[in-house]
């Protein structure tokens, strides 16, 4: 792991786009993503490294696309938070993965230009953007999953100790929740970029090492894969039990918390929840609900309290 995302990096430096990948570093929250983008600004500076919101991703050719025209001359384009739901169009994706063709992009007042990337896309989310849960051969193989599992924590706070608790429950080892320092940019990073720099250059080295440029993306980075795989089965489980354990009932309320619980006693080990969290299962709950036209008409997702304990809950539904 340590060797691939050294030599992931180095090659980012280089304008090569030969390896047709972009590495998705993806995680709950508090994984150390936002410090990686930090690093990288850091060291390599503002016009080595750009980041775009993945909303640039999502717009076709011909329209204003400033961050993505912006991006042009960059060696690492970063995207980070994406928002659930959103998507990237499959001709973008190709394009920013590599030997695609040209990239078209316009700014707000200028004409339509094209360019041929030699930036490398590394993506920092919580979630996956729906087009790599496709299942598309021609877009898995274009892509590498980095699961981003230990959780840094600041369990002085309320809020720390509540998700340390939540990740518990959801069956995280306690050694992989880590106390967080909050100064450990400024201690480790701050003052020690050539050693950052030295770093990138081996991995660029490396990657021109190996025959050809062909670089094998390790077994442990395949795992989106099976992820997909067990993903669309917490998705046919979600169906199952909506009709098993969950019925309309005007005017009850349940917290999305509570149905998560008694989804995941229902499941057992059939999914695996730290990957399938309860942001993904109140999702899910919606598409289902919405699938099911007129029987769940009468049910509203809402923000508040359940016999006093407050978080996102459902109207007009129970458990039977």
């Amino acid at each position: 792991f340590f060797s691939y995302t050294q030599l992931w990096f180095g090659y980012n430096t280089t304008g090569e786009t030969m390896l047709q990948l972009a590495v998705v570093f993806k995680g709950r929250g508090s994984n150390g993503k936002t410090v990686i983008g930090r690093v990288l600004e850091r060291v390599l500076g503002s016009e080595i490294r750009k980041s775009i919101p993945c909303a640039s991703l999502g717009k076709p050719d011909g329209v204003n696309n400033d961050p993505l025209f912006n991006a042009r001359k960059a060696r690492i384009v970063t995207v980070s938070e994406i928002d659930r739901g959103t998507d990237i169009k499959e001709k973008r994706f190709k394009e920013i993965t590599g030997e695609e063709g040209e990239v078209f992009a316009k700014t707000m007042y200028g004409k339509e230009t094209s360019f041929p990337p030699i930036f490398k896309t590394t993506f920092f989310v919580n979630d996956l953007p729906a087009i790599m849960e496709s299942g598309k051969f021609c877009v898995g193989r274009r892509f590498a999953v980095v699961p981003m599992r230990v959780s840094f924590l600041n369990r002085n706070t309320e809020a720390g100790r509540q998700e340390a608790e939540t990740l518990r429950e959801m069956g995280q080892p306690e050694e992989l929740l880590v106390d967080l320092d909050p100064g450990y940019f400024h201690k480790h990073v701050v003052g020690n970029e050539a050693a950052f720099l030295r770093f990138f250059v081996q991995g660029a080295q490396m990657f021109y090492a190996s025959s050809t440029g062909n670089v094998s993306v390790p077994e442990s980075l395949n795992e989106h894969a099976k992820a997909s795989s067990r993903t669309a089965e917490a998705r046919e489980g979600v169906h199952a039990f909506v009709e098993e354990k969950i019925c309309v009932s005007r005017g009850d309320r349940v917290l999305t918390k509570t149905l998560y619980d008694e989804f995941r006693a229902f499941m057992g080990d059939e999914v695996d929840f730290l990957t399938f969290s309860v942001e993904d299962f109140g999702s899910e709950l919606t598409k289902c609900f919405k699938s099911k036209g007129d029987a769940f008409h009468t049910v509203r997702k809402k923000n508040g309290s359940v016999e006093g304990k407050k978080g996102k809950f459902w109207e007009n539904l129970s458990l039977r």
